[in-house]
């Protein structure tokens, strides 16, 4: 059995398709919603909308996205965690598949389904990369140098068709906490769910570096399938920045090949 986390931010309506493709492909999962909007219209709204084996809490104010994650995570009662966007959903079997890959992988401790952009499953988003310092300074030189940028792109590009259109479970270096599928052991064992020090994004970073430092491995699963209608949007990006400087300091604090980076 499964403990499925969902948080709400304004965006009831997506909640409830997410957490109704969870009951539908495991009827018999532990839901747990988190309303992070703060706002009794929402809330209500929520609670109206939502089926009625989701357990919903809500929060005072907005305590960001990994806080609402771990306040989720002191409820979930199984030894499977899945962390889920709102605006994602799984597809038929996803989460079984999930659950089995594990449960024949001991070393693993994560793993992600392949996810398309849209339901048609016309579009595949690519699978996360992990930031590091020669990451960085190959980003800051890709934009200095046009035909440098091409090859990297290019590059990234075979790699994600490789690793989404293979018929057996690939291991990665990072996997988005939007959509994936945690041994709790491996989170117990990595010193919790997220650090509550990002308050959003880079979150699931520091999480799939805890995981890989503390031997446990990452997989995408591309015979399982869903869907995160994920959409870009300004107003979050003075979050990113401080998050990002966080991880860094974390993980790379005396990194000469960042420095460099930051200089081109």
């Amino acid at each position: 059995m499964i403990s499925a986390i969902v948080v709400n931010y304004y965006c009831h309506a997506l909640t409830a398709c997410s957490v109704k493709s969870v009951l539908a492909d495991t009827p018999n999962a532990q839901v747990i919603v988190v309303d992070n909007s703060a706002d009794k219209s929402e809330y209500h709204a929520l609670c109206e909308i939502l089926p009625a084996r989701a357990k919903i809490l809500k929060t005072q104010e907005n305590i960001g996205f990994g806080g609402a994650c771990n306040l989720a995570y002191t409820h979930a009662v199984h030894d499977w965690i899945l962390l889920l966007n709102p605006d994602a959903y799984v597809l038929e079997h996803c989460v079984e598949q999930l659950v089995n890959f594990l449960l024949e992988t001991p070393k693993a401790g994560a793993v992600a389904p392949r996810v398309y952009w849209d339901s048609a499953k016309t579009w595949l988003l690519p699978p996360s990369q992990l930031p590091t310092p020669l990451s960085e300074l190959n980003m800051a030189l890709a934009f200095r140098w046009g035909k440098y940028g091409e090859a990297v792109s290019d590059k990234f590009r075979r790699c994600a068709l490789q690793w989404n259109l293979s018929k057996n479970a690939v291991k990665q270096k990072m996997l988005s906490g939007g959509l994936m599928l945690l041994r709790k052991s491996a989170i117990v064992e990595s010193g919790g769910l997220f650090d509550p020090g990002f308050f959003m994004y880079y979150e699931d970073t520091d999480l799939c570096q805890r995981l890989q430092k503390n031997g446990h491995d990452l997989y995408l699963l591309p015979t399982a399938h869903a869907v995160h209608e994920w959409c870009a949007t300004q107003a979050k990006n003075h979050l990113s920045e401080p998050s990002r400087e966080y991880y860094f300091s974390k993980h790379y604090p005396c990194s000469l090949l960042l420095l460099w980076g930051r200089t081109i």
